[in-house]
């Protein structure tokens, strides 16, 4: 019984001593209302950032429908778009002209 404990099991002094350079957080420093008034500050400037970025994603994703029924419209439509001379006739033909004569006026004389 008169022996010393081995050293693993002995009792050492305990000292709490804090690091030289800790820090205390801005939050302990502020009395009750003042931490309320900065919490609120917070989850407001919180709750705006996400509106706007709730807003950024609804507007590209409005983007992103528009070039998609773009896309749509000109899959279904590509058969009449293309590449035209300005200097041909359309689809407008005049009725006097010799191309509209020959092809749709069949009388080979004129008596008059």
């Amino acid at each position: 019984m008169g022996k010393k404990l081995p050293k693993k099991y002995r009792e050492k002094p305990t000292v709490h001593m804090a690091p030289v350079n800790a820090s205390v957080p801005p939050q302990s420093l502020l009395s009750k209302e003042e931490l309320e008034v900065s919490l609120e500050k917070e989850m407001e400037e919180r709750r705006i950032k996400e509106e706007a970025a709730r807003e950024k994603q609804r507007k590209d994703k409005l983007e992103e429908e528009r070039i998609e029924r773009n896309r749509a419209a000109y899959l279904r439509e590509r058969s009449l778009i293309y590449w035209t001379n300005p200097h041909d006739q359309g689809n407008y033909r005049s009725i006097h002209s010799e191309e509209y004569q020959s092809r749709y006026k069949k009388k080979k004389y004129e008596y008059y």
